[in-house]
């Protein structure tokens, strides 16, 4: 598998470990990590240190707090928090 292909594998499994919705999670898949993970995949830590191994600490630090973002976005837009305040007169 080439390093392209595994970095486009580890994305998707990062997406997954951040659902939108309530979800069920269990212990991390990789032995001894005490983390937990969703389906009883990798945990985000464990994602985290593969892609810094593939890019950088910088990168992978970098695409998970961009990632935290978007969901946050996602949640304000779906719960209606984006409308404009109206002001008081």
């Amino acid at each position: 598998m080439s390093e392209q292909d595994r970095i486009a594998n580890l994305v998707s499994d990062i997406w997954y470990q951040h659902p939108f919705w309530p979800t069920t999670f269990s212990g991390c898949f990789n032995e001894g990590c005490p983390e937990v993970a969703r389906g009883g995949r990798e945990c985000k830590k464990c994602l985290k240190k593969q892609l810094s191994a593939l890019t950088s600490e910088e990168f992978a630090t970098e695409f998970f707090q961009l990632l935290g973002d978007v969901r946050r976005c996602e949640h304000k837009l779906v719960y209606g928090e984006t409308k404009k305040q109206e002001t008081k007169q």
